[in-house]
């Protein structure tokens, strides 16, 4: 379970990455304000046995129109949450969202 993420197609602004994959997977249209935060993921081990680590672009985005909803075949259920009743989420997730949610105006470079 977490927020709206996807991989940035070759040649793809990132922030135009997050509005269409908040799109595809929310059918929601918001604005990219701010980039948050940079990180990186936990190691992934495939089933093929290759091993990765993914850079994560956090962004604080504004909703501008749209009604959520599951609208591609990655998610069973989306909602809205205020943020001290967010549900359960990855320690790596809460932390990003946790700093998201209290911005010091200065892009925070992950652990």
């Amino acid at each position: 379970m977490g927020p709206p993420s996807g991989i940035v197609e070759p040649f793809e602004p990132p922030a135009r990455a997050m509005l269409r994959e908040i799109r595809e997977e929310t059918g929601v249209t918001v604005s990219v304000d701010a980039l948050v935060a940079l990180d990186t993921s936990d190691l992934i081990t495939y089933p093929n046995g290759d091993r990765a680590v993914s850079t994560q672009l956090i962004f604080s985005c504004t909703y501008l129109s749209g009604s959520a909803g599951v609208s591609d075949d990655e998610n069973d259920a989306i909602g809205w949450f205020a943020a001290a009743a967010l549900p359960p989420l990855s320690a790596a997730w809460r932390r990003r969202i946790d700093y998201a949610f209290t911005p010091s105006g200065r892009t925070w470079f992950g652990r």
